[in-house]
């Protein structure tokens, strides 16, 4: 049979793991989403107004690389949301399960509270009615059976 405190230390651990994770993957999100906030200002920025064909053609070039910059910023960012999302799921689920795990500890705690202050009743019932019973050897008074009658 298990012991439920190793059991629920090591959904403990296992949870503190999950939250840790969790937390890495959760920065890793908003480090991604600051990318791709900087990437949509630096083409908000683009110049405008009259160039040469020169510098007009720079300037695309430049604008295309940071729109497919963006659009794979995007797409890693829609990737690694779903990822997060599955993290905090999990993160959740470990949570409630140790949640679970600590209530029913402290039913069983209870219960074994009020078992031992049972038997503790008992016990000081029981020595309290000693004090009425015979001595070993001697007899109940009125109970004097000859031998005769066995």
């Amino acid at each position: 049979m298990f012991r439920l405190r190793t059991v629920l230390e090591w959904k403990e651990s296992l949870e503190i793991q999950a939250r840790v994770t969790r937390l890495e993957w959760e920065q890793r999100e908003r480090d991604l989403a600051a990318r791709g906030a900087a990437v949509r200002s630096s083409e908000d920025a683009l110049p405008s107004g009259t160039f040469s064909v020169e510098d007009l053609a720079m300037w695309s070039r430049y604008a295309d690389g940071l729109r497919q910059r963006g659009a794979r910023l995007r797409a890693r960012l829609e990737q690694l949301t779903k990822e997060v999302d599955v993290r905090r799921r999990a993160h959740d689920d470990l949570r409630r399960e140790v949640a679970g795990l600590r209530k029913l500890k402290e039913r069983h705690e209870t219960r074994r509270r009020h078992s031992l202050e049972k038997q503790r009743q008992e016990q000081t019932d029981d020595w309290s009615t000693r004090r009425l019973l015979p001595e070993p050897g001697s007899r109940f008074p009125g109970t004097d059976v000859s031998e005769e009658d066995n």
